[in-house]
């Protein structure tokens, strides 16, 4: 019967007539229905609310496994001390593995994870931490997080803001030992990548992503080196244009006619030297930008970023399908053949271009097309790259990395 319950895994009416059956089935069918809890305004419980009743009821916090808390963003703090609640929910939680915030202000005047709880009661499986569209006034409260959860391998800062203007605390680069993934995708990156490279350790780093998005020039201007180590594996550059229509603290001002500039700004202050296990290289821009623009980023990121060690690069147009022919047509690809073609990518072994778009949404006509444009103007482009060897492919759809 526990195979027929597992199958219901994602209906929780189903479980929580299982689970009235009697006891046998209600011991499996409670670790599905609380695996997952979500909390806030759109969840089933109340941030607050949840502390209690995992409180008056402790077995239930040994069966959830991910937590989602989510709220809608005001440009007024909130009247709780949020990260200091969720420090003491989790504290009830000690098998969470994954934590999910969405849209939550952060203010650090009284989250002090010392003082709100034991680090030793706390959940030592926690590997995913996932904060999006979340304000900080200082990062102090994320600081605490990662100080709570050492063994965190996975983070993902999305459409954040620090209000904080110099973000530093103590410089130790001891945080978060075990982090092996990480991506950065924020509206102030100079505040953030300085927090980064100032207390997170990142010795065991082994995938690297950072967006670019368009905003006010200086914010992406890094004031420390990022120094990655020999365990580096993958490096992914998104070069955006998402506009924050959810998020009304903040104004946006650049033109992606500057992006391809403060992609070479910052990259001067990424320090890929120990890398030596650096294997992939993923660039991403939007196609309806000005080919002379895409041109420049690709070029741009392939210099700096280029390593003997990197075996396979991977370039991704993400555009709707009447952008193609124009794209394929007025990129200099020659200029990206010769950077492939030089001593920094002789282990290179395959090249893949990424259409972005679904290749059923073009139809047949249109997929045709696209491949005559595709053998007509790119591939005899990358005559030196193909006769070393190297593999040359193009495919469509959602890039997956995760």
């Amino acid at each position: 019967m526990d195979i027929v319950i597992d199958h219901h895994y994602k209906d929780p009416k189903t479980l929580a007539k299982f689970a009235l059956v009697c006891k046998e089935w209600a011991i499996t069918a409670r670790f599905h229905l609380w695996r997952t809890v979500t909390l806030g305004e759109h969840g089933r419980f109340g941030l607050e609310d949840f502390l209690r009743f995992t409180i008056d009821r402790p077995h239930i916090g040994f069966l959830v496994r991910d937590v989602k808390v989510q709220f809608h963003l005001t440009e007024q703090p909130p009247d709780i001390d949020v990260m200091g609640t969720i420090l003491r929910l989790l504290k009830s939680l000690p098998e969470v593995e994954s934590l999910l915030m969405d849209r939550m202000y952060f203010t650090p005047h009284h989250s002090r994870a010392h003082d709100v709880m034991n680090h030793e009661a706390v959940s030592r499986k926690m590997k995913y931490v996932r904060l999006s569209r979340c304000r900080f006034e200082t990062i102090e409260p994320l600081e605490q997080l990662c100080r709570t959860f050492p063994g965190i391998h996975d983070l993902d800062i999305l459409r954040c803001l620090v209000d904080q203007p110099d973000p530093l605390l103590q410089a130790d680069t001891t945080l978060l030992p075990c982090l092996t993934r990480l991506s950065l995708m924020t509206f102030n990156q100079t505040q953030f990548m300085t927090w980064i490279t100032q207390s997170l350790c990142l010795s065991k780093l082994t995938n690297l992503k950072i967006w670019m998005l368009e905003g006010h020039l200086q914010t992406w201007l890094p004031r420390a080196p990022l120094v990655l180590g020999p365990s580096l594996q993958s490096v992914h550059f998104v070069n955006s244009a998402y506009t924050p229509c959810e998020t009304p603290v903040i104004e946006l001002f650049c033109y992606s006619h500057q992006l391809p500039t403060v992609w070479k700004q910052f990259l001067v202050h990424l320090d890929l030297s120990h890398a030596v296990s650096l294997k992939s290289l993923i660039v991403e821009t939007r196609a309806d930008d000005p080919p002379a623009s895409i041109d420049h980023i690709f070029q741009t990121i392939l210099r700096k970023v280029a390593s003997p060690h990197i075996e396979e690069v991977l370039l991704r147009l993400d555009t709707a399908a009447f952008i193609h022919k124009l794209v394929l047509t007025e990129i200099d690809w020659s200029g990206v053949d010769n950077i492939l073609d030089g001593p920094n990518f002789k282990n290179l072994k395959k090249l893949t271009f990424n259409l972005g778009t679904l290749k059923f949404a073009f139809g047949k006509d249109r997929v045709q097309l696209l491949d005559a444009l595709w053998r007509e103007n790119v591939l005899k482009e990358f005559h030196k790259t193909a006769s070393r060897g190297v593999e040359v492919v193009y495919v469509y759809g959602n890039l997956k990395t995760r």
